[in-house]
């Protein structure tokens, strides 16, 4: 059953409007196509606190973004940002770096493609940059409908000591390496580093996929921190062969990555949902024909903890990566596990999650929202005009909407398979455009309340 609401009914155009009424738009294109600015950055030195850059289709440099400020692209397919890799005759910054909003506002990048070119997967004696990074963000940051490209070295988004990063619509994929087979293996170690990681970072992922670069796990959280991932394929990378480079020859492979790995006291909850596992990537194989053999490595788990918590819904799919050859043996290495760590526990039912197609609406066309978690429980989905970070004793997971402008405009009850449709239709007011929404879901279960990830919804 589909349940219809239009916006205007539902209360939350005035959120919409309030955002953007005092908001001023700064529109960027490449010469000649009629922005305002031809750069990003020009923009953004020239917008205030709670200001929207409108970026049109083109090729952009890289730009840092340190105010409270929405830098919407007009799809990934259209807004490339590009920048090199650090090299040892030159350094690099992050294609997107975001640092140092202020906590009385939130920054949103979106619609764009973010690549890093590089000359290969070695590592040149620098540490990489990564494709997008956040750093010392005392306020919210959202990244939205973005397709990330960290090339063979660094990783796609890099969070560290910051509030609250919330990741929706997010592929980060790198390009496959020309070496790391027994037939080709990589002259030297390359660099290993997780597609995402956050450090000391509350984090949100939903309805994203993310593949790890290679021998590196897809995401990794390192705590103190929070996070809530539901809807994200998490596939870990495969290990490479590497070769010793030397007068006696032999190479040795490196392990798989895993799909989810939490370290440091971070306290992890990854739902379930449409296109949602955790994969460990497969070992690669080393040498038998050094003396002694030179060893393979093994497969990845599909989640991994040490000195953190994982509740992983019951119904989300593990798939460990596979190891070289049966062991014991020269030359082979075990496979990996569905779970890796004893801190990792079952949920009991399964755990809440929510879409929204498309990830980029407009005014006049119809949203629709797809609610799951527990069959035959109580949902609400809640929205507000920012995002938050709020952690509330005795639920499942923070609230993740700004507290002062939330409302609650959806509520009912999942059916038999533990799903709910919704279905938005937005007016066709112009000055609804470039106007951001913040959704989250909840349910209620026999565990109590527990809160999903949240989703921007954003309309050009």
């Amino acid at each position: 059953m589909v349940r219809t609401f239009s916006l205007c009914a539902s209360f939350l155009a005035p959120l919409l409007l309030a955002r953007t009424s005092e908001a001023t738009v700064h529109t960027v294109s490449p010469p000649g196509g009629g922005g305002q600015f031809t750069t990003i950055q020009g923009a953004i030195d020239a917008a205030a606190p709670g200001d929207t850059v409108l970026v049109m289709a083109g090729f952009y440099p890289p730009f840092v973004l340190d105010k409270a400020l929405r830098v919407l692209g007009v799809g990934p397919s259209m807004v490339i940002v590009s920048g090199p890799q650090s090299t040892i005759f030159s350094t690099s910054t992050s294609p997107v770096a975001i640092a140092g909003i202020a906590g009385a506002g939130f920054a949103l990048v979106a619609g764009m493609r973010v690549i890093v070119s590089d000359p290969g997967p070695t590592c040149a004696g620098t540490m990489p940059v990564p494709a997008m990074a956040v750093t010392n963000c005392a306020g919210p940051v959202a990244l939205s409908n973005l397709e990330i490209d960290p090339g063979h070295q660094g990783r796609g988004i890099q969070a560290a000591s910051s509030a609250a990063v919330i990741l929706d619509h997010v592929v980060v994929t790198a390009p496959p390496f020309p070496c790391g087979t027994l037939s080709i293996p990589c002259c030297g170690v390359p660099c290993v580093h997780e597609a995402i990681w956050a450090a000391g970072t509350n984090v949100s992922l939903n309805d994203s996929s993310v593949i790890g670069i290679p021998t590196s796990s897809a995401f990794q959280v390192d705590g103190p921190a929070q996070a809530l991932v539901a809807r994200t394929g998490l596939q870990g990378a495969d290990g490479v062969t590497v070769s010793t480079c030397s007068f006696l020859g032999g190479s040795y492979g490196e392990g798989g990555g895993h799909g989810l790995e939490a370290t440091s006291g971070a306290s992890v909850r990854i739902a379930a949902g449409p296109g949602a596992f955790a994969a460990g990537g497969d070992g690669a194989g080393g040498g038998c024909g050094c003396f002694p053999p030179c060893p393979s490595g093994p497969g990845g788990n599909a989640i991994s903890a040490a000195g953190a918590s994982v509740l992983r819904a019951p119904d989300l799919n593990l798939l460990p990566g596979a190891g070289v050859g049966t062991p014991p043996g020269p030359c082979t290495s075990a496979p990996g596990s569905a779970v890796g760590g004893s801190t990792v526990l079952a949920a009991t039912a399964p755990l809440p999650s929510l879409g929204a197609s498309p990830a980029l609406a407009s005014p006049g066309s119809v949203v629709s929202l797809d609610v799951r978690g527990a069959p035959s429980s109580p949902y609400l989905v809640g929205a507000a005009g920012a995002p938050g970070f709020l952690p509330i004793a005795g639920v499942g997971g923070p609230l993740l909407l700004d507290f002062a402008t939330l409302v609650v405009p959806f509520s009912g009850t999942l059916d038999s398979s533990g799903a709910a449709s919704i279905s938005i239709g937005v007016p066709p007011d112009p000055s609804l455009s470039t106007a951001v929404l913040f959704l989250q879901p909840a349910t209620q279960d026999a565990t109590g309340l527990s809160l999903g990830p949240a989703v921007p919804l954003v309309l050009l």
